[in-house]
């Protein structure tokens, strides 16, 4: 988008395609975009972002495991039964100083992004995580629907404020090349 103040620093590619990650410079601050499908390598993940901790973090995506049983599943009794554990997203959440921004402003609400047919059982795997420093930018997160998939899309809303000085009144340039405003310049 015109005006918007974004340079690409690195990207890297998981090998078998777990993960995407985007460095870069947004408005003047520095952010890791990581895009996830997840099946427990939190790890190999960990290893990756750790080498940047300059960078404030945006880790969104499939996790496959609820944060919480009670709130993030329904019936919660299916995933004990299923041995879901909750570990891994609050795992990366608590390593990373990472809030779920979609819970962090629907702390009760319960609603879910995956739907599992032969289990009738309903559960929020997909997330958005963003560093704890970020929180004062969040103004909204919603679960979309999502007819054509499986899964429900997770959307945020960041409020990034540019960072300007004071600016005071100026002349447009065009004034410079009008005839008539030469005219008027050069008699005053």
């Amino acid at each position: 988008r015109k005006g918007v103040l974004f340079q690409l620093h690195k990207s890297i590619q998981d090998v078998e395609g777990r993960f995407v990650i985007l460095m870069a410079e947004l408005w003047g601050r520095k952010l890791l975009f990581c895009s996830v499908y997840d099946h427990g390598f939190y790890s190999a993940l960990l290893a990756k972002i750790a080498f940047y901790p300059e960078y404030e973090l945006i880790v969104a995506g499939d996790f496959n495991f609820p944060a919480s049983l009670d709130l993030d599943c329904r019936p919660a009794r299916i995933c004990r039964l299923r041995g879901w554990e909750t570990k891994g997203v609050n795992f990366l959440m608590d390593d990373l100083n990472l809030l779920d921004a979609w819970r962090t402003l629907h702390p009760e609400e319960r609603d879910f992004t995956f739907y599992s047919n032969p289990h009738e059982q309903y559960s929020r795997i997909d997330y958005v995580l963003i560093s704890a420093t970020l929180f004062s930018l969040l103004s909204r997160a919603d679960i979309l629907l999502s007819p054509l998939s499986d899964h429900s899309p997770v959307k945020m809303v960041l409020r990034f404020a540019p960072s300007r000085g004071p600016r005071g009144w100026r002349m447009s340039p065009f004034l410079y090349a009008d005839p008539q405003f030469q005219g008027y310049l050069q008699n005053k």
